[in-house]
């Protein structure tokens, strides 16, 4: 006989972090669905990297989180979601956050089986995919650790359009990584690497007749301009805050190779299965 959605669990997967946190996920939901293809998921995330997980089939539905780090009973955003999620009376809630102020959320949403990192504790030697599907009690099924990325086929025509006549092989250069507070001497910082090693790398792939397409954020231009500024006869494209989360997927899927410091978009290329460096 077969079990209607309604008589089904509810499940809740929260992992609000950026969009390689986001990607890392969807091993997770797939494991999830696969083992019970009528259950609903839903996947509470950051408003940012939501659009990763709007066409995926596997996702009931989406709950974007816009300030994630402001407090409970200074958000009006955090009350009025935990007010829904009560109305979905979930089951049970797969916790991927360690900061205790997302249990609480979900402890005043009336959810009393949350499955986190405090009852399977995090591995820091085991990749987060992996820690993600323990943390479920999903490490033993032997479980496809690939991420995934979806887009519609309007961000395919946006990203195509970005790169026609741009002679092959292409390869993607991204030079910056995280919000606005991070962007300061970025190049300096742990995950940064000096512009001018940029310059030597694009210098050398347009010697090797490559086109380049740097990515990132409005805010990354002004250092895309001070690489590109130093090249000569360099077939190039400056798509820096041109491109949204899922045209951005796209793009990259169709580049030949994607040299990035650790970003979201390196995981992007990494879900899409673009040689990546």
């Amino acid at each position: 006989m077969s079990v209607s959605v309604s008589e089904q669990e509810r499940v809740l997967v929260v992992r609000a972090g950026a969009l390689g946190d986001t990607l890392m996920t969807t091993p997770l939901l797939r494991a999830l669905h696969e083992g019970s293809p009528q259950r609903p998921i839903d996947v509470l995330c950051a408003a940012s990297a939501a659009p990763l997980l709007e066409r995926n089939t596997r996702v009931a539905e989406v709950l974007p989180l816009r300030y994630r780090n402001l407090p409970y009973l200074l958000s009006p955003e955090k009350q009025k979601l935990a007010r829904k999620l009560r109305a979905r009376a979930y089951t049970r809630a797969i916790l991927l956050e360690r900061r205790d102020h997302y249990r609480r959320l979900l402890e005043r949403a009336g959810i009393e089986s949350i499955e986190s990192f405090r009852e399977t504790p995090f591995d820091a030697k085991a990749h987060a995919i992996v820690n993600n599907l323990k943390a479920a009690g999903l490490e033993s099924i032997g479980a496809d650790l690939d991420m995934e990325a979806h887009w519609s086929e309007e961000d395919e025509r946006r990203a195509e359009g970005l790169i026609v006549g741009l002679p092959r092989p292409i390869v993607g250069i991204h030079m910056g990584y995280g919000p606005r507070c991070k962007k300061r001497r970025q190049s300096e910082r742990l995950k940064g690497w000096p512009l001018a090693h940029f310059v030597e790398l694009c210098q050398t792939l347009s010697r090797q007749g490559s086109s380049l397409v740097f990515t990132g954020s409005s805010e990354d231009r002004r250092d895309v301009v001070r690489v590109t500024s130093r090249l000569s006869g360099v077939s190039f494209a400056n798509l820096a805050g041109r491109t949204s989360v899922c045209e951005l997927a796209a793009l990259i899927s169709r580049l030949d190779l994607f040299v990035s410091v650790d970003s979201g978009p390196a995981h992007l290329a990494a879900a899409v299965a673009t040689p990546l460096v």
